[in-house]
This record gives C-alpha cells, sequence and structure tokens, in this order.
C-alpha cells in the first residue's frame, strides 16, 4: 500500500497543482465570494475580468463554470490556447487573430455539440444550412479529423461522450469539412463562391459572431461563453507582465465585441498584468473581480479536499500526525502558502514527501516532517519568486526586522550606500517592506525600519528555530486588515514605529 493509503486516502489528494488535471474539483471547490457574479444570467449576457495572483484558482473558476454551463442553455468555448506562426511576434497580434480563434472554437464546439443531439439539424433552414457550410469551408475547411480532435480536448466543456463520437467516426486524415457536408446534409459552396464570401467574411468577423449566435439560438442556446484562461502560459508570454497584456489588449479594449449581442466574455487574468488594463484596458465598462483569499477559506478548501479523497475519515491535515502540536498545522500551511491554493496542495505534498524519507510504512506523520518540509518547501518558493541572488541574501540576513544600518555594520561588513541598492530591489521584488521608523536611534533624523513581510522567506531567515517555536512566538496579525505578521517583538526598539506592512496603519 502506498502512504497515501497507509493515511487513509483512497488515492494521493495532492497529485496536481493544475486545475485542469483535477477530475474531482467539482467536489471540493470553494467558490469566492464573487462566483454568482461571474456566472451571471444568461438572459442577459455580460463580461467580466478577474484578476489573480498564479496558483490562486483562475482555471478552476473556469472550470466551474464550464460545469455550471452544462445544464444550462449556454454554449460556453474555453479558449486557453493561443497559436503563433514561426515569425509571429506579439506585436503582430490584432483583433482579427482572437476573432477568427474565437469564431473557429465556437463553430467547432456547437457543430460538436450537434452530434449529441442530431434532431437539432432539423431547426435549420435552408439559408442556415448554407451560412454553416460557408462558415465550415472557411474556418474549418484545411482541418483534417486529427487536428480537429487536437482542438476538441481544448474545449473542456464538451462532454466525454461527444469526444467519443468524433473518435470513432472520423478518422485521422479524414477531412473534416468532407464529413461534415456528408453527415449534416450542408450544401457544398463551389471554389468561386466560395473566394468570394471568403472574402466577404475576412471583413466581417463581428457579422460571423452574431451570424453563429443566431444559429446558436436554432440549436437551444441562449447565451454563448467565452472562457479566456492562461493568457500568461503561452511561448509568446511567459513570464512576461507586459507581453501577457499586449497578448489579450486588441480583445479586451474592443467593447464592440463585448457589445455583441448573446455573448460574455469571461477573462481569467494574471494580477500583475493590471497596471497595463488600467492604463490600456477599459475597466470602467467590464467588470473586475480581485481573487484574494480568506485564512477561514483556504482552510475549507483543504479540509473538503481531505475529505473527498478519505471518504470524510480525514478533515483537517492536523490529523494526520501522530502528536498533538502546539500549533494548528492547518494554520502554519495557510500562513507559508502565502494565501495560495495551489501552495497550500504543494507545501502538503512537500510534507509527506518528506515522511516517505523517514519511514513510509506509518499511518501517522512524524511531527518533524512539518519543520523539515517547511524549509525546503520555503526555499523553493523564494528561489523560483525571487531568484537565485535574492534566495542567498535571504539565507544571510540574520532577523526580520531591520534597518540599513544594521545590515551594513552586522551582516555584509560593508557601508550604508552598498546596502541601500540592494533593499531597494528586494522591496521591488516584493518580500521586504519599508514598515515604519526608528526615532530612537543616534542619527538626528528618523531611520527607516524594513521587515521580511513573506512568510518564506521569513522562515528562512528564522530556519534554526523549530516551526512550532517560531510560530507560536512571532505569528500576529494586523487587526486592520489581517494581515500575517512574522516578528520577533524584541527586535523593535524603543523608538520604533512600525506599521503594518500591508495596510500601512499602525502596528506597534
Amino acid at each position: 500500500m502506498s502512504i497515501y493509503n497507509n493515511l487513509g486516502f483512497k488515492e494521493n489528494p495532492f497529485a496536481y497543482t493544475d486545475a485542469d488535471k483535477e477530475q474531482l474539483i467539482t467536489e471540493y471547490f470553494v467558490p469566492p465570494p464573487y462566483f454568482e457574479a461571474i456566472q451571471g444570467d444568461y438572459k442577459s449576457p455580460s463580461s467580466s475580468v478577474v484578476m489573480a495572483p498564479r496558483g490562486s484558482g483562475k482555471t478552476a473558476q473556469r472550470k466551474m463554470i464550464e460545469e455550471w454551463t452544462k445544464d444550462k442553455p449556454i454554449l460556453s468555448v474555453t479558449i486557453d490556447r493561443f497559436e503563433f506562426g514561426a515569425t509571429q511576434t506579439i506585436e503582430d497580434v490584432s483583433l482579427p487573430y482572437h476573432l477568427k480563434s474565437i469564431i473557429t472554437n465556437t463553430l467547432l464546439s456547437l457543430i460538436f455539440w450537434t452530434s449529441e443531439y442530431p434532431d437539432t439539424l432539423k431547426n435549420l433552414s435552408k439559408e442556415d444550412k448554407k451560412n454553416l457550410s460557408m462558415l465550415a469551408h472557411n474556418y474549418l475547411g484545411d482541418l483534417s479529423g486529427g487536428q480537429a480532435k487536437e482542438i476538441m480536448s481544448s474545449l473542456k466543456s464538451l462532454p466525454q461522450k461527444i469526444k467519443a463520437f468524433w473518435s470513432e467516426n472520423i478518422g485521422f486524415l479524414d477531412s473534416l469539412v468532407n464529413f461534415l457536408l456528408k453527415n449534416y446534409d450542408l450544401p457544398e459552396i463551389d471554389l468561386p463562391s466560395l473566394k468570394q464570401e471568403e472574402k466577404k467574411l475576412n471583413e466581417s468577423y463581428k457579422y460571423q459572431l452574431e451570424l453563429l449566435f443566431e444559429l446558436s439560438k436554432k440549436f437551444g442556446f441562449q447565451a454563448i461563453y467565452i472562457l479566456l484562461d492562461k493568457i500568461d502560459e503561452t511561448e509568446k508570454t511567459g513570464n512576461d507582465q507586459l507581453a501577457s497584456y499586449k497578448l489579450i489588449e486588441p480583445l479586451i479594449r474592443d467593447l464592440d465585441t463585448h457589445s455583441l449581442n448573446g455573448y460574455a466574455f469571461k477573462y481569467f487574468l494574471w494580477d500583475k498584468i493590471y497596471p497595463f488594463y488600467l492604463k490600456g484596458g477599459r475597466p470602467d465598462r467590464i467588470t473586475q473581480h480581485n481573487l484574494l483569499w480568506s485564512r477561514n477559506a483556504l482552510k475549507a478548501m483543504l479540509s473538503k479536499r481531505l475529505s473527498v479523497f478519505s471518504d470524510g475519515k480525514v478533515t483537517t491535515f492536523s490529523q494526520l500526525f501522530t502528536a498533538d502540536l502546539s500549533t494548528d498545522v492547518d494554520d502554519i500551511i495557510i500562513t507559508l502558502s502565502g494565501y495560495s491554493p495551489r501552495n497550500v496542495i504543494r507545501l502538503c505534498d512537500e510534507i509527506i514527501a518528506e515522511q516517505t524519507l523517514i519511514d513510509s510504512n506509518v499511518s501517522k506523520l512524524d511531527k518533524r516532517t512539518l519543520d523539515r518540509a517547511s524549509l525546503k518547501y520555503s526555499e523553493k518558493i523564494c528561489k523560483e519568486l525571487y531568484g537565485e541572488n535574492a534566495l542567498k541574501d535571504i539565507k544571510k540576513i540574520d532577523q526580520e526586522l531591520f534597518t540599513i544600518a544594521y545590515l551594513a555594520s552586522n551582516v555584509y561588513k560593508t557601508h550604508n550606500n552598498s546596502v541601500r541598492p540592494k533593499v531597494a530591489s528586494w522591496e521591488k521584488k516584493g518580500f521586504c517592506h519599508n514598515v515604519g521608523n526608528d526615532k530612537g536611534g543616534k542619527s538626528k533624523k528618523p531611520t527607516q525600519v524594513y521587515f521580511i513581510s513573506d512568510a518564506r522567506a521569513n522562515r528562512m531567515i528564522n530556519s534554526k528555530v523549530p516551526i512550532e517555536e517560531w510560530i507560536k512566538s512571532n505569528w500576529m496579525t494586523c487587526s486592520h486588515c489581517d494581515a500575517d505578521v512574522l516578528l520577533d517583538i524584541s527586535l523593535a526598539g524603543d523608538g520604533y514605529e512600525i506599521e503594518c506592512w500591508r495596510c500601512n496603519r499602525n502596528l506597534i
């Protein structure tokens, strides 16, 4: 038996950190407060934007929107793959690029869907069939069965039985258009007419979207939801915040597209692009929601996940340990996660992996695993977020609250001016904050005080202190904004005036 079976689980609850791969997500999904607003009213569809850090659950929300639409008269179309030509750059991406992709994927979704409900084809008039044939020739004419199946795999909202139908009925090299003409009783289009219509179509993408909506109504749909995700995960965007925004900018700025009857565009975007969106987009016209997890919501999410994978036997991570710890393990996990669902999963997996190094044939976890895993995990996260050089600096710092003069004298043994740019770079990276002043020092002017706010970086600084002792002695929350503050209060001198690193209200 695996260690997960020994601990009471049917399988590994922490096997995946990508929501697209999680088959049971509907059973442990915890909706954010605005989730119903994202769903909206399909009788009067409207567009919206979700902004969130990586690993915060954007894709999970998109998946749940897909699930929600399955028993509604909504055609749900997910676009999370962005293809580029060999020489194409982000600067080459235009509105037609996006509209062609949306039309192609919407058309395919509609066609795939009709295979499950062939009787609905009877609702099409002769003109409707001509229009459907024209769209198919223009957008699907070069597609083989194999290429269609590849696209179909990315259309997440399609039921498995529909995917099975297409896998069984069209060959890898078969022409998709020929299959449609034969099985959907669509008229063939002669080449001169096709060329003439293609020219018209290339000048009227929005008209074609309207045409697709009118066709979809014949099949019983009342709205088309376009779900756009993973904009920052393409080969051309990666970790580039500006490039990620540039990719989606032509579409998200075009208000005419968003006002098309029957359509709702739902964007799930990396929050790092927000400054560019604020400057160049239209946040005043498209409803925006920011995803911020609370401690209680994340604990509820973890509890539901554990319960689903253990048939209700395990509801807290603390239950998995041999002895009661002085601090709630679930609270420690949430604190070190940085309030990221993905990092909750990663840390839990790290803890269990650590147990396998001690002894995998156990039914409870050794309490040492929490301390060891917290250090390994924190080092990984700091390296990923802030880079190798910053990690080396973090390991040198011996306390989480300091002045530049303290670092210069006690850590780097150099002049203040040599340390100042280093601290400025930490602030820019986001794990260090100026939190106040020391008015009791030798200098006539107040000296700025800095704090290592990221719990993982803070843990690295306090790596010699056992995690239970570190959390129990140092952890407090801001009474105003509930931000975690991990601080040995004895480091604050008599003249220190300290503010919360997040809300800038008085802490000490």
